[in-house]
């Protein structure tokens, strides 16, 4: 019964209360990682603490805010250009869905360019990809365009491992870059078949 209203009234708003709300920050340090739902139970119960008790942490919200916000649109809007710029560690995670041109063709392998300009050093020019269920490692040839310095991608090896796991369209390359960018580990999840 209560939960509905609250729910709707902070879904509406919520940007505006979690940037902007002086009284909810005390407690945003924690609930980063939580569900909405966690963040919007908390504000019902301690709103009203907040008023009463500490007008002077105020100032020291303040200096938290940004952080906050940047981890607010991390975390709901993954395009955000202010969390890709200010978070350069996320770019060493990305998903590859596997094209019927990747799988049937000699396609290359792109990197997202953003993982090429933060993650990968301009001179690199292998990976060594595993396959995370077998232990499988393929040493892999990365070519940078000569168009674009970001647009970077693998040929040689990345046939080899796209042949000896058979993948198919459809599947999904979960893809995490060690630091330093010397193994390039994947997950290979199946797509349902029909």
């Amino acid at each position: 019964g209560k939960t509905s209203p609250v729910v709707k009234s902070v879904g509406d708003k919520t940007p505006v209360i979690i940037l902007s709300s002086d009284e909810d920050d005390d407690d945003h340090d924690d609930d980063d990682d939580d569900d909405d739902d966690d963040d919007e139970d908390d504000d019902d119960d301690e709103d009203d603490d907040d008023d009463d008790d500490n007008e002077n942490e105020d100032e020291d919200d303040n200096k938290d805010d940004d952080d906050d916000m940047l981890q607010f649109l991390h975390v709901s809007n993954n395009n955000s250009m202010y969390a890709d710029e200010d978070d350069p560690l996320r770019h060493y995670d990305f998903h590859i869905k596997i094209t019927e041109s990747m799988a049937y063709t000699k396609q290359v392998l792109h990197f997202p360019n953003k993982t090429s300009k933060h993650v990968l050093p301009a001179k690199q020019e292998n990976i060594l990809m595993r396959d995370v269920s077998t232990g499988r490692v393929i040493s892999c040839t990365i070519i940078t365009s000569s168009r674009y310095k970001n647009e970077r991608y693998l040929g040689d090896g990345w046939y080899q491992f796209k042949d000896e796991f058979k993948l198919n369209p459809g599947d999904v390359l979960k893809c995490s870059i060690e630091n330093p960018p010397q193994y390039m580990n994947v997950m290979i999840i199946r797509a349902a078949s029909p």
